[in-house]
């Protein structure tokens, strides 16, 4: 190392028990009160054998820490975006609770609401800056104005992460013969935490599709759309229905699901080591120098599980929204998957047997074992005029394995995106060495 080294040595006669706590918080100001609380809790406790000649070491852990999100801090409620002249506005996302669908400022005179085209309506949004079709209660249709209506995403995030932890180590030794120990050590470590973004934006998209077109078969007719749906369908058909097959597209959807709650990730990580050997002191050749040896075996191994939730699946939106009405009922045409009708349009029109149908909730494992063997040998051969010519020989073997395997859903690609792919690989590596210190002099 180009700074030096720094060696710990462990004291190996610990006997008793030592039992430590420690709490702590963090304050977000007057407005927003404490939260962040830290618990720290360690126990430790060893004892000797009756001969003297052994010790037992073990140690455990807990540790927890509470979450803080960007809503309790002042610096982190509000996203800002600097405009040309370095003045700092307030920013949000243009994909919405509700969804909105995109319409080119070349058709607006094409798209109405109750009469009035968007050309018109673009006098009620700050620098007329309209970009499409927003949905509110009831699916109710009204232009969507960037400025006024973009979404603070900024609630639900995570600042700090929430964290829980145990963890169990032991130490033991023995000296089973003069200079001869056995040894051994052992940890096992459980640690959960979770990352949190905020509610679901994405592109809702049909099956064979586009980005962000959806494809609604009977939309006029549909009894799961609200009244004020069907209606800006029916005012508006020879737009989004230019076939005349009774199918709307729209195009440039998005939508915030806050129905799902926001995107989480589960981690779950498991950890375990042991290592067990022998080590001791011997005598090699006339001159009587002693030699320390070490022989080992270890095996480790870390199990890595993340559960992810509130995210859509795009094969349920299509089928959720690919209905038929019969006798004013509509029903999914495919009853794959206890398929639901569904209405991805208005803040108040996606129920909670919708949203479960749409959700999913998906993962990864991880898992890697190491198994390594090992021994070194060093001491001094001989006396020089500048000090003792010291020698180390060793060998080490390792064989390590890894595998990342996605679930189903994941692969399949259904939530978008590159999908992730199953991976696995194995390596193994044999090592010797040999070191010779010559002093040169001991002036």
């Amino acid at each position: 190392a180009i700074a030096g080294a720094v060696n710990f040595i462990l004291k190996d006669d610990f006997e008793g028990v030592d039992v430590r706590y420690q709490y702590g918080e963090a304050t977000g100001g007057q407005r927003y009160g404490r939260d962040n609380a830290i618990t720290k809790i360690d126990i430790l406790g060893g004892i000797n054998s009756d001969d003297g000649k052994g010790n037992i070491t073990v140690h455990a852990s807990y540790t927890s820490r509470d979450p803080v999100f960007m809503e309790n801090r002042e610096f982190s409620i509000q996203p800002w975006l600097a405009d040309s002249s370095g003045n700092l506005n307030k920013f949000g996302s243009g994909n919405i609770p509700g969804g909105k669908i995109y319409v080119p400022s070349s058709d607006f005179s094409k798209v109405t609401i109750n009469g009035v085209d968007l050309t018109g309506a673009a006098a009620n949004c700050t620098g007329g800056r309209i970009q499409g079709i927003k949905f509110g209660l009831n699916a109710e249709p009204s232009p969507f104005c960037r400025d006024e209506d973009q979404f603070n995403y900024a609630e639900t995030n995570l600042i700090m992460r929430p964290l829980e932890r145990w963890s169990i180590s032991a130490l033991s030794r023995y000296e089973i013969a003069d200079n001869v120990e056995a040894y051994a050590q052992f940890f096992t470590t459980k640690k959960e935490n979770e990352w949190q973004m905020a509610y679901l934006a994405v592109a809702p998209t049909s099956a064979g599709n586009s980005r962000g077109f959806l494809d609604l078969p009977d939309a006029v007719n549909n009894p799961v759309y609200p009244a004020p749906l069907r209606a800006f369908f029916a005012e508006n058909a020879s737009y989004f229905d230019a076939d005349g097959d009774g199918t709307m597209t729209t195009r440039g959807n998005g939508r915030r699901f806050v129905e799902f709650g926001p995107r989480n990730a589960h981690i779950l990580h498991e950890s375990l080591g042991m290592t067990g050997g022998f080590r001791g002191e011997v005598e090699l050749g006339s001159t009587g120098n002693v030699w320390n040896w070490d022989l080992f075996y270890q095996y480790q191994r870390s199990d890595v599980n993340l559960t992810r939730r509130g995210l859509l699946s795009q094969s349920r939106t299509s089928l959720g929204l690919d209905v038929v009405v019969e006798n004013g009922v509509a029903r999914c045409r495919s009853t794959l998957l206890n398929c639901v009708p569904v209405n991805v349009y208005g803040t108040d029109q996606l129920t909670p047997e919708m949203a479960s149908f749409l959700t999913v909730v998906t993962g990864r494992t991880d898992y890697f074992t190491r198994q390594t063997m090992g021994g070194s040998l060093a001491g001094n051969l001989i006396e020089l005029p500048g000090g003792p010519l010291g020698a180390a020989v060793g060998f080490e073997y390792r064989d390590e394995y890894y595998q990342t395997r996605p679930d189903e859903i994941s692969a399949s690609g259904d939530l978008g995106g590159t999908p992730p792919v199953a991976n696995q690989g194995q390596h193994d590596l044999f090592e010797a060495f040999a070191e010779v210190r010559l002093p040169v002099s001991n002036i």
